[in-house]
């Protein structure tokens, strides 16, 4: 197969940036178009080198998965291992979204597409592939924000009532699956976001709960969160309420898991069938 490097390499250089695009779109990750850029510019330096080494199909797809582990680790800082797993997750789905896409337009017009090795032997139009790239890129992108932002997130943000000595603050908490955090080996923790936590400590409403300090690790270091015990929480959900009693509640102390977005990260423990 002729293979034309320079579509190669501006081809990979656009799609490897549009899928990172989509694939930090998470809050949780900090990430600037210089590091993006960075990451594609490493990708698209791979993807000329590969058409070189022929290798089995097996081998060649688990390469491909290493190099998204790179990629995805030199485009962003990351809160959390879940939080990288997850923009890794999404890398890869969207490398093969985009991938199909292109082979299936090549194979509408008879032409011949490597789906592993992203090249081809026809040449076409530089500006064809770079406007099918963005035009994929806009469908994941609304796709995302449809499906993942309003149906499944939303369906897992609440009302909430947070209690303590006669004061009550209302907020807005995310039931997160994946929050297992505990304190003393068995008790859940609910995790403050950054303007709850700034209201409740100006405002005294943590005075003389505080319960001791959590550590844990991350992909950044070691962590810590202040750990408050409250008089009660109360999830509304529909018509269903859940109390808990005596809840704790923990504060950033350095990085770590906590929230821009949401006033309280809920424990997995706090289903609603409570």
């Amino acid at each position: 197969m002729q293979i034309y490097v320079e579509y190669v390499v501006i081809d990979n250089l656009v799609f490897n940036f549009l899928i990172l695009k989509i694939a930090l779109i998470n809050k949780d990750v900090k990430s600037s178009g210089v590091s993006k850029f960075l990451s594609a510019l490493l990708g698209t330096a791979v993807a000329v080198v590969f058409p070189f080494f022929k290798c089995h199909q097996l081998i060649l797809l688990l390469l491909k998965i290493v190099l998204a582990l790179i990629l995805v680790a030199v485009a962003g800082k990351y809160k959390s291992f879940k939080s990288y797993l997850l923009t890794v997750n999404l890398f890869v789905l969207c490398t093969f979204l985009f991938g199909g896409a292109i082979y299936a337009i090549f194979y509408l017009f008879g032409l011949e597409y490597s789906f592993l090795y992203g090249t081809s032997s026809s040449l076409l139009p530089l500006g064809f592939l770079l406007v099918c790239a963005f035009v994929i890129y806009f469908l994941l992108k609304k796709v995302y924000f449809k499906l993942f932002k309003k149906r499944i997130v939303h369906a897992f943000v609440v009302k909430c009532k947070l209690f303590y000595c006669g004061e009550v603050i209302e907020v807005d908490g995310l039931i997160d699956s994946g929050n297992h955090l505990v304190y003393k080996g068995n008790q859940p923790v609910c995790v403050a976001g950054k303007r709850l936590a700034k209201k409740m400590l100006l405002g005294g409403f943590l005075q003389g709960s505080f319960c001791g300090e959590l550590s844990f690790y991350t992909v950044s270091g070691i962590s810590s969160l202040l750990i408050y015990k409250i008089d009660q929480i109360k999830i509304y959900s529909d018509k269903k309420v859940n109390i808990i009693n005596r809840p704790l509640i923990a504060i950033a102390n350095s990085g770590g898991y906590t929230s821009e977005e949401y006033d309280v990260i809920l424990s997995a423990d706090y289903c609603l069938d409570g």
